[in-house]
């Protein structure tokens, strides 16, 4: 194969994966294949060792995965290093739900094997496989350091033990306090919020479509309003026909308007003004179980 071939591969075997479609992932793999894996003394040697481990796995989750980006790197003729980033979240078999930003790292390389009329011939097969849990998606104030040309580089360590566990406690997804929101995006990404990470969401595209305002951005979702409306009630209040906001992040509320913590402004109708601040000033979140 050539090199965008294997690239293309790689990416096809990583998807399939994902959909629990195995077969292509251990049909890749050399015989003496050597996998670390995310979690800890998760190493493992050789083909039939990996398959044995993969069928003794009593509960079989569902994934979904997007956004993936694609680095490679020839360390010679016969060899291609690949390097995949993407989201996965881990759909759990007891209802729970798991999101990662991942980097899967495969090292092509060929070896001989008999084809059907007994000839030996190079096949391409992975013979490493490395896959680990980014650490933070974003740089925050004092994470990084400045380059000659003003541009900004991560700092290789943590400054303090309790940064690092601030790091390590940003490496999946967390709902110990408040409930997860789920909504899909365009094409096939599907987003994964924690309740409490939500500000506001307004309507969209004549109703059809929301905008959901999030501590670290804004969403588009094919998802209408009355979506997150009707599913996650006990996490935001419905404040206009426009808008669910999260009580969390109401500034002041006077009448006919609620100020967010983000500085939006947004009306309250005369004839629901009562009701809202009523249901605002009773409102207890909804803690996960």
């Amino acid at each position: 194969m050539k090199r965008q071939e294997l690239i293309q591969q790689s990416i096809y075997i990583v998807t399939e994966y994902y959909k629990n479609n195995l077969e292509p992932f251990f049909a890749c793999l050399a015989e003496d294949v050597l996998w670390f894996g995310p979690r800890k003394e998760q190493i493992l040697r050789g083909r039939e060792t990996m398959i044995r481990t993969w069928s003794f796995s009593e509960q079989q989750p569902t994934f979904s995965m997007g956004n993936i980006t694609e680095y490679s790197v020839s360390t010679g003729t016969n060899n291609l290093e690949v390097m995949l980033e993407y989201d996965v979240h881990t759909f759990f078999p007891n209802g729970e739900i798991d999101r990662h930003h991942q980097r899967l790292h495969m090292s092509w390389g060929y070896r001989r094997e008999e084809n059907s009329e007994g000839i030996r011939e190079p096949v391409p097969r992975v013979y490493m496989i490395h896959i680990s849990n980014i650490i933070g998606d974003e740089l925050l104030p004092g994470e990084s350091v400045p380059g000659k040309d003003g541009s900004a580089f991560p700092r290789v360590y943590a400054s303090s033990a309790s940064e690092s566990h601030i790091d390590a406690a940003c490496t999946g997804y967390s709902g110990l306090s408040f409930r997860s929101v789920i909504g899909k995006g365009d094409g096939i990404v599907t987003y994964f919020f924690n309740s409490a990470t939500i500000l506001w969401i307004e309507s969209a595209d004549d109703g059809r479509h929301s905008l959901i305002h999030a501590l670290d951005g804004t969403y588009k979702s094919i998802e209408p309003l009355r979506y997150y409306e009707a599913g996650f009630s006990d996490a935001l209040l419905r404040a206009h026909a426009s808008y669910l906001v999260n009580p969390l992040y109401v500034r002041s509320l006077k009448r006919f308007e609620i100020t967010m913590t983000d500085g939006a402004v947004l009306p309250v109708p005369e004839k629901k003004y009562t009701a809202f601040r009523n249901r605002l000033l009773n409102w207890k979140p909804e803690v996960s179980r």
